[in-house]
């Protein structure tokens, strides 16, 4: 009987070990994390990204409304031109009929709703659901990791890493201090669009005073 508990004893001694590692983690909806070393796609896990404040994510988790690092003038920037809108409306509807004021205050409303919006809205910041390390592993021709801001991206994508924002963005055009964050490809159509509006409208009220409407 010796023999053979001896025996048993030898055969679970000689047994490789083996370790099953069970990791589990819960992480509260105010839980943020750095895009560095996360492997796991979660949607209650959310990223920092560089100096941005985030307001809100979309379904993904992605970032949707934020506001970058300098927001106090950007609010400087919307308060001033509130009072352009203020003061080219009052003066469309002081000096020239009433359709053509209306022509020009709907298009000062196109022009401050596109400051806004360029503003608030996610410029192309990094997917979060391409932070995961095994891409790199994968498909390495494909998918790089940022040495700055640690946010894995999309080479086919055009990412570039913004010094001020501290984070890297999709189409990076440049980083505009008017709106205090970067434009890329997320907003650039509205960059595009506030800079067109003001001098359409800026035109529109020369001419709309001049030519189309003034009041007899």
């Amino acid at each position: 009987m010796s023999e053979e508990r001896e025996k048993t004893k030898d055969e679970i001694n000689n047994l490789s070990p083996s370790t099953e590692v069970n990791i589990s983690y819960q992480v509260d909806q105010n839980k943020i994390q750095t895009s560095e070393n996360l492997n796991i796609n979660n949607k209650d896990v959310y990223l920092t990204y560089g100096k941005y404040k985030i307001f809100s994510y979309d379904s993904n988790g992605d970032p949707l409304y934020l506001i970058g690092p300098d927001y106090g003038f950007f609010i400087a920037i919307l308060i001033v031109n509130l009072i352009y809108f203020l003061f080219i409306s009052g003066i469309l509807i002081a000096l020239t009929k009433y359709y053509v004021a209306i022509i020009g205050i709907l298009l000062n409303i196109s022009q401050f709703a596109s400051c806004i919006i360029c503003g608030i809205k996610n410029p192309g910041l990094p997917k979060k659901a391409l932070q995961n390390e095994l891409l790199l592993i994968n498909e390495p021709n494909r998918y790089s990791k940022c040495p700055l801001c640690f946010f894995i991206i999309d080479k086919s994508k055009h990412y570039k890493h913004c010094k001020i924002c501290k984070c890297c963005c999709e189409g990076l055009d440049h980083h505009c201090p008017w709106t205090s964050k970067c434009v890329g490809r997320g907003n650039i159509f509205y960059f595009h669009g506030m800079l067109v509006m003001v001098c359409v409208v800026f035109v529109y009220l020369i001419v709309a005073i001049l030519v189309l409407g003034p009041k007899i």
